[in-house]
């Protein structure tokens, strides 16, 4: 085969493959990795809120970790239901808020919890957006092991927020860490009366307010916001158009977690 001809074929071989979408190997939560990883996982809401409804427009975001160190996975997520602060929080040093928090797990409305890491926090089966290694994962977990400096680890609403996905956008965006999240993350975008900030993905701006708001960025291309919900958005990178019901197009932001056998840890009522 002429080089030329070559090229042209390889071209298209992987324009192919682009359009298939590309399949990413993630790390198991069974693999003892030498270095820190950080994986950003979502899943539905549970079908029994609402009837189901939520489940289809709600989506929930949570971290898993290894720690090399002590060789043992972590999760990371927001309780709703309960809060836990120390007596005198605001007014502990640094070295008692990493002691309280080592000891109990508990940040307010933070949690964190050794194992565990396979339950579906949600409707399930739960999707693996992003996986961090190395530098990237420690940048990831000095924000996940400092709840203190989260600025609503006090408060938690469903709607508008915060919530889950406003904790799970703060980790993000604080890390440095770059991830578009799903069009049906309730309260990513909530960021108090009226704020402008980066995105998520740390290649835009947003504007919010409690009534609208709208993100424009290289890599979320172009949202608007409806009482903190996604309207209607538009992405390049993937191509996809983004609605209150998710992504329509080529997406490939998300990837089946492997099947298991564990149940859903909200249905298990635990």
């Amino acid at each position: 085969m002429k080089p030329r001809a070559r090229a042209i074929s390889s071209t298209l071989l992987a324009a192919l493959l682009l359009s298939q979408g590309c399949a990413t190997t993630y790390t198991q939560t069974t693999e003892r990795p030498r270095e820190r990883v950080v994986q950003l996982r979502c899943c539905p809401l549970p079908k029994y809120y609402l009837g189901g409804l939520l489940s289809v427009l709600a989506v929930h975001y949570w971290f898993v970790s290894w720690d090399p160190r002590e060789r043992e996975w972590r999760t990371h997520h927001v309780e709703g239901a309960r809060s836990m602060f120390p007596e005198h929080a605001r007014s502990l040093d640094l070295e008692a808020k990493k002691a309280f928090f080592e000891r109990t797990g508990h940040w307010g409305v933070v949690k964190r919890e050794v194992g565990r890491t396979d339950f579906d926090y949600g409707a399930g089966p739960f999707q693996i957006e992003k996986e961090w290694h190395g530098e990237e994962a420690w940048e990831i977990v000095r924000s996940l092991e400092a709840p203190w400096e989260y600025p609503d680890c006090d408060v938690y609403l469903p709607w508008p927020g915060p919530n889950s996905n406003t904790y799970a956008a703060w980790v993000l965006k604080s890390s440095g860490a770059r991830a578009d999240m799903h069009p049906r993350a309730v309260g990513k975008d909530f960021l108090g009366p009226f704020f402008l900030d980066t995105t998520t993905t740390g290649t835009g701006i947003q504007c919010e307010t409690p009534l609208v708001g709208f993100k424009v960025g290289l890599l979320d291309g172009v949202e608007v916001h409806l009482f903190s919900l996604t309207l209607f958005g538009v992405s390049l990178t993937p191509p996809a158009i983004k609605t209150p019901l998710g992504r329509i197009g080529f997406d490939d932001s998300a990837t089946p977690a492997p099947q298991r056998s564990v149940p859903s840890e909200l249905a298990a009522g635990k």
